[in-house]
This record gives structure tokens, sequence and C-alpha cells, in this order.
């Protein structure tokens, strides 16, 4: 019996010891680690203002919801720890440190964009070895962002993509990225419809 409780005791000790010893990114919140990254690349930006500081900082905040908590708590703690003479040589230095935690298959997203591409270049039923090769082609390095977002908040982004008209299916596709991803890459961009 005493035995069964002093096993006990070491195994709550451990569990507390390990929950106590646990990575500080999990109870930071979405605005802290924002904040963290941004002050980093402000840090590490000779060139950057105060208006580039709460840029990045407002971006992070619209696009952070969407994406893996995972890949947002490999970036702070990449901020948290480098030096500025990682970043001199790699802007890039974090988010390819933290590309790791990057998991969401795309897929269905890059077929959806290139049925849609198809589509609008005069071809009414693309065929499977058609958007095969579409999707062959697609530069790895533009998409390989999109595999730090949420399975849903890809989704939400392909059906979005489908409500695109040829017409304007650029703008809207950037409209998409808005309203879905939270990725604003500029004020013209007009919302999906």
């Amino acid at each position: 019996m005493l035995n069964k409780f002093f096993l006990l005791l070491i195994s709550s000790i451990l569990l507390i010891t390990i929950v106590s010893c646990d990575d500080d990114s999990e109870s930071e919140t979405l605005a802290d680690k924002c904040d963290n990254i941004c002050q980093k690349e402000d840090e590490c930006d000779e060139n950057s203002t105060q208006e580039d500081l709460q840029s990045c900082i407002d971006d992070c905040n619209s696009f952070g919801e969407n994406m893996l908590s995972s890949f947002l708590n490999e970036m702070n703690s990449c901020a948290k720890s480098t030096t500025c003479a990682d970043y001199e040589n790699n802007e890039d230095y974090c988010f390819e440190q933290s590309q790791s935690a990057c998991t969401t298959d795309i897929t269905s997203m890059k077929e959806g964009m290139c049925t849609k591409q198809l589509v609008c270049s005069g071809i009414e039923e693309p065929t499977t070895e058609e958007i095969d090769q579409c999707v062959a082609n697609m530069d790895s390095s533009d998409s390989e962002l999109f595999e730090c977002f949420t399975e849903a908040a890809i989704s939400d982004y392909i059906s979005c993509l489908d409500t695109c008209e040829c017409e304007n299916f650029e703008a809207c596709n950037l409209g998409c990225m808005e309203t879905e991803l939270g990725i604003n890459f500029s004020d013209d961009v007009q919302p999906a419809k």
C-alpha cells in the first residue's frame, strides 16, 4: 500500500514538474505572440519605422487567427531566442525555423486553384492530367505559407474561390485571401463577391 502511495506521489510530482516547465508560448495570447514576433523584426531592421511595426502587428493579428497554433508558437519561440545576426543573413530566418510546424495538406487548394485557372483560360472541363500538370507547375515557395493555415481556413478559402467569376478572378482571389485567411495584400483589394 505504501509503495502505491509513494508511486502515486512521485508521478504527481513529475507531472507538476513537466507542466511547470512547459513552453510559455502556449499561455501567451495571439496579440502577445504577434508583438514578440514583430518587435524582433523591428529590432533587427534598422530601416523599420513605428508605422512598419504597427502594420506588422495588425497583419499578424489578422491572419494569425487562421494559422496553426503550433506554427505561431514556433515563430514566437524563435523571435524570443534568436539574435539579429540570424536575421542579417536571412530575413525569413524564423519562418524557415518554424516551417516544420506547417502541416496542413493544401493539395485540394492547389487543385481548386488550378481548376479555376484552367476554366478561366477557356478549358470548360479540365482533365485530371491538366489539373495535375498545373499543380506540378506551381512554385512550392509560393504555396508553402498556406501549409501554416488551419484546415478550416483553407477550406473556407477554397469555397470562396469557387464563387469567383473569371472576369475578376485575380481580384476575387486576393479578396478571398483577405476575407478567409486574413491576408491583406493592399488597400485596393476588393472583397470577394
